[in-house]
């Protein structure tokens, strides 16, 4: 059966704009988008660093028509170059501004799963700000054994998280389908879509029938599903395919000054998740990486934890951020 890699990558224009807190700033402007080409470059370099062997078939999907070039790597050519497939693909259920704040281009995830319906295999989807970091070979075949594998975020349940918490999100999903209080409908993260080519034939109707009854709530001015992982949280509920599976293989880590949640054991996971490393930890692998064509399994490994501090001690990822700053001060004052 055949694997396959995925990501993508949704530009929003000005004036149709949201707010993305890990990388702030306009969503349409060309320093916000490079933050999110150079994460892409480090994804998909990674993999094939790690996976060329693995992964089957690589595929990318954008409404960008005109990829770009950011600092000196040809996004056109490196895909090119490598067999990446790039699908041009317009959002679809594009939410009005008043919606939810942040997050507007997320629901693009289930026009890429609308593509993938048709292409039998094992699907596995990530967003960018991941790096491969070791084989996915075991992760590809227990998509195939299990169908699907989930990762579950450790929140409260009354925790909000993008405007809904997941007591909301179980209230929801009882008024949606009049049916008993779901007590273990879980928050499942959205970066991380696991499952086989069958498995999204049998989400996507459940997927739309929770859109229609959503957008019946957000008409009516009541509490709703604000993003993507709410969503799918819900449809892989009513699949019953909750499960912790996903945790073998990914963890959100956060590694920021405010919020460091790095354990001991993370640089063994196969995909590192890295949000709040977007503007800082990416940029700097990506510099690494983009001008070295031979680079190991096993020095892809030191470089990207040379960049991301997951083996370093707390106080040594602080003092690094520290760091950070200060590099980040001085070059807006020379670019000034």
């Amino acid at each position: 059966m055949k694997n396959y890699f995925i990501s993508w990558f949704y530009s929003e224009q000005a004036n149709d704009e949201s707010y993305y807190p890990s990388v702030g700033g306009s969503s349409s402007s060309a320093e916000f988008q490079y933050v999110y080409w150079r994460c892409i470059y480090v994804l998909y370099r990674s993999a094939l660093i790690t996976n060329r062997d693995i992964v089957t078939d690589w595929l990318f999907f954008t409404n960008v028509k005109n990829l770009p070039t950011v600092d000196g790597v040809d996004f056109g050519r490196f895909f090119e170059e490598n067999q990446i497939q790039v699908v041009y693909l317009e959002l679809t259920r594009k939410t009005p501004k008043d919606w939810y704040g942040a997050w507007r281009n997320q629901f693009y995830l289930f026009d890429v799963l609308e593509y993938l319906k048709n292409l039998e295999g094992n699907h596995l989807i990530l967003d960018s700000d991941c790096v491969i970091a070791h084989s996915l070979q075991d992760l590809y075949q227990e998509i195939e054994r299990e169908q699907v594998l989930t990762l579950p975020i450790d929140y409260s349940i009354e925790k909000d998280i993008n405007g809904c918490s997941m007591e909301q999100m179980r209230q929801i999903y009882q008024k949606m389908f009049d049916t008993e209080y779901p007590k273990n409908l879980l928050y499942m993260g959205g970066e991380f879509i696991a499952m086989t080519s069958e498995a999204v034939s049998e989400l996507l109707p459940i997927f739309y029938d929770i859109w229609e009854k959503d957008q019946k709530l957000y008409e009516q001015k009541e509490q709703k599903l604000n993003e993507e992982a709410h969503t799918l949280s819900l449809c892989y509920y009513r699949m019953g395919k909750v499960n912790e599976l996903g945790r073998k293989y990914i963890r959100r880590i956060w590694t920021d000054m405010n919020l460091d949640q790095v354990k001991e054991g993370d640089d063994k996971l196969a995909i590192w998740h890295l949000p709040a490393e977007k503007k800082f930890g990416f940029a700097e692998l990506f510099k690494r990486l983009k001008n070295r064509q031979n680079i190991t399994p096993e020095e892809l490994l030191r470089i990207s934890d040379s960049c991301m501090k997951l083996t370093a001690t707390k106080e040594q990822r602080k003092r690094n951020w520290y760091v950070r700053y200060g590099k980040n001060k001085i070059k807006k004052l020379f670019i000034k």
